[in-house]
């Protein structure tokens, strides 16, 4: 973003508001899930359970959906596995 607007790729109309941009993009920071959470903001993270794996309980599996998640697993852990398997 920042080399956008300064190789002028991006144009910031009004000019007198690229000053702005630069300020508020160099200043982002991530925000912790709590915020998230207190903000109404869904955690995209699944924890996971699958029964005959013990070892990979716990885990978290990023993914947008639920039906994300659970393709994200059986391409990790096995086509084999059905949605009884897994919990998430």
């Amino acid at each position: 973003m920042l080399d956008c607007v300064a190789q002028k790729q991006l144009n910031i109309h009004p000019v007198e508001f690229e000053k702005n941009w630069f300020y508020w993009i160099n200043g982002l920071k991530d925000w912790c899930i709590s915020r998230q959470i207190w903000w109404g903001h869904r955690c995209p993270a699944y924890k996971l359970t699958i029964a005959a794996q013990p070892e990979v309980e716990g885990q978290w599996i990023i993914a947008r959906s639920r039906q994300e998640a659970l393709d994200k697993v059986k391409a990790k852990y096995g086509d084999h596995l059905t949605e009884e398997d897994i919990t998430l």
